[in-house]
């Protein structure tokens, strides 16, 4: 296991056949599911049962503080299943159900590497361009950590598709 500032990654391989390692793979993902449920419902019990997703006119020194904490909670739950689940970038579980996936379709290796290169490229700009996009809306120093790690991630790709045992 690997710890770093912004998050962990945590690597291992369970699973006896390609289809084990997909089920494996996708309970990373699937962890969101209850917890959006549970800030789900705390956003509807204290926004008077409707569901709001929008931040506009919140604050944390307001007396909606908690709402405007449960909103954000939601929020980052589901973009944390859909990058953790959609994007196919390595160590993200996305690449591991796309790479295990294709091996039980019988793809070979450098063909599976092909496909996980292609499929990284596109979502890795599209966050880096909008990381430049939210620089320039509200500078500050966290930003740039977080271009210059996105802009470092296809590089990590690459170098970890030779690590990659099928």
């Amino acid at each position: 296991m690997y710890l770093w500032p912004l998050g962990g990654l945590a690597v291992g391989y369970g699973g006896n056949t390609f289809s084990d390692r997909v089920y494996i793979a996708c309970m990373g993902p699937a962890t969101a599911v209850p917890l959006s449920f549970f800030w789900m419902c705390a956003v509807l019990v204290f926004n008077d049962g409707q569901l709001r997703l929008s931040m506009s006119g919140l604050r944390l020194d307001s007396p909606d503080w908690f709402l405007f904490l449960c909103i954000v909670q939601l929020i980052g739950q589901l973009v944390n299943f859909a990058v953790n689940a959609l994007v196919p970038c390595f160590p993200l579980d996305g690449s591991q159900i796309l790479v295990n996936y294709l091996a039980g379709k019988q793809f070979e290796p450098e063909r599976i590497a092909i496909w996980l290169v292609n499929c990284s490229i596109p979502p890795i700009l599209a966050m880096c361009i909008y990381l430049l996009y939210l620089l320039f809306l509200t500078p500050s120093f966290s930003m740039l950590l977080w271009v210059g790690a996105m802009l470092i991630s296809p590089g990590f790709c690459a170098y970890s598709l030779s690590l990659i045992h099928i």
